[in-house]
């Protein structure tokens, strides 16, 4: 199923973003906001977290499993921010609407594939999230457009669904 190579390039991964969160400066991570974890299904299909962040943006991640090109680790790490759909509803329409509070999101992040051919590309993550209103859930939609930057310079796109539960 898995051959040293492929072992080795899943634990170098690991351990690549362990250390990058090691070294994450501290006063970004304190943010207002809990930290949410869940699943995220599509290219990748993993686990995900996202956690607000100091100054009105948000922290996104994962550690996934890309099936294309015979498989690979997927880690990605994006910065995002929202626009909240339900606030310009509510001033458009009635005060009341809508209770789903659905947002948009879009940022700027960095990914790693580690596979038989490793990547890393610049990723610019849109799409919807969805706030439950009486559960601490989230639902998101999004596409990626990524620009692989090594080995070769080349576009790609990953597309998933997921949602997170809030700690």
């Amino acid at each position: 199923m898995f051959d040293k190579r492929r072992l080795g390039l899943a634990r170098r991964s690991v351990l690549a973003a362990a250390v990058l969160l090691g070294l994450w400066p501290r006063p970004i991570l304190a943010g207002p906001g809990p930290l949410g974890v869940g699943i995220i299904a599509g290219e990748p299909t993993g686990l995900c977290a996202k956690t607000a962040l100091a100054g009105g943006g948000f922290a996104a991640a994962a550690a996934a499993w890309s099936f294309r090109d015979g498989g690979a680790v997927h880690l990605h790490a994006d910065y995002l921010r929202h626009c909240d759909l339900a606030e310009v509803a509510r001033a458009r329409l009635h005060p009341d609407a809508p209770r789903f509070r659905p947002t948009v999101h879009y940022g700027l992040g960095v990914g790693l594939r580690a596979g038989d051919e490793d990547r890393l590309s610049a990723r610019l993550p849109f799409g919807l999230t969805g706030h439950a209103p009486t559960a601490p859930v989230d639902f998101f939609l999004e596409l990626v457009p990524l620009l692989d930057l090594a080995p070769e310079t080349r576009l790609d796109l990953n597309a998933a669904v997921g949602f997170r539960y809030y700690l």
